[in-house]
């Protein structure tokens, strides 16, 4: 009998990976890779976000939003604007510019996952929606718990 590893750790880590090579693959014509992608459309969502605020949304720790938040903000994605309510923050922005690039990107990305998809019923896919949530939801409580022992 297989192990549970081999039933659901493993497919999930090798489709996760493929997924992202795929993702990043239809991203390189827009010099935007998967990491960026994510943070630039979590961005889009709030008008006003502080980098806390959305390293929580874009499950991203603090050193890589940083990272990527510079990034975005040299090709001119997003901006940073000081919180007046407290000078130590910013609020992070998308500009004009980030707005054309999600735009054009949307699309590309929308496809992926219409072909991905594409051999899927409608059953199917909320079978393996409600199932990924009940797997996420649980992943984060085994998180939590381990995090709390320290």
């Amino acid at each position: 009998m297989e192990s549970l590893e081999e039933i659901f750790g493993i497919p999930t880590v090798r489709t996760s990976k493929r997924l992202s090579r795929v993702v990043a693959a239809r991203l390189r014509p827009f010099g935007i890779t998967p990491e960026q992608w994510t943070v630039l459309k979590r961005v889009s969502e709030a008008e006003y976000s502080t980098q806390k605020q959305l390293a929580e949304r874009a499950d991203k720790d603090q050193a890589t939003l940083t990272k990527i938040l510079d990034l975005l903000e040299k090709q001119n994605w997003i901006q940073r604007v000081r919180n007046p309510e407290d000078r130590r923050s910013f609020f992070i922005q998308i500009t004009e510019d980030g707005l054309r690039l999600k735009t054009e990107v949307t699309p590309a990305v929308e496809q992926v996952f219409s072909e991905l998809t594409s051999q899927l019923n409608e059953q199917q896919v909320k079978i393996y929606t409600d199932t990924l949530q009940k797997l996420e939801f649980r992943a984060k409580q085994l998180l939590q718990d381990a995090e709390d022992l320290r």
